[in-house]
């Protein structure tokens, strides 16, 4: 536990509130689209750019919200999971950037 937490702090800058940027992938904030742009907390986290594209996150993070599968009243497993099995007609994720961006976050030992 000790070496994941140094591993996290070399890779993010936490000198911010990091409570407030996990919130923004709750159910009700997500289906909500708050914030209505993920690039302040990209810039915020840059490691996410290393394993993201984040002009698509913030694509798929305007799209899922039309979603009509997601509700802001699911539980958050649930959410996310019909997130990332969401697919295009030809068969590739429909938000493989926004998954990761949620994967990454979901792994911030505050959960």
């Amino acid at each position: 536990m000790i070496e994941s937490i140094h591993q996290l702090q070399q890779r993010f800058d936490l000198d911010f509130e990091i409570y407030d940027i996990i919130q923004c992938i709750s159910p009700q904030k997500a289906a909500a689209r708050v914030p209505p742009s993920l690039a302040e907390v990209v810039k915020k986290l840059p490691y996410l750019n290393e394993v993201l594209d984040a002009k698509k996150l913030d694509a798929e993070w305007r799209q899922h919200e039309f979603d009509p599968n997601l509700s802001p009243d699911l539980e958050w497993g649930k959410y996310w999971s019909l997130v990332k099995d969401a697919k295009i007609p030809s068969g590739p994720a429909k938000y493989p950037n926004l998954t990761k961006f949620v994967e990454v976050l979901a792994s911030f030992p505050v959960f």
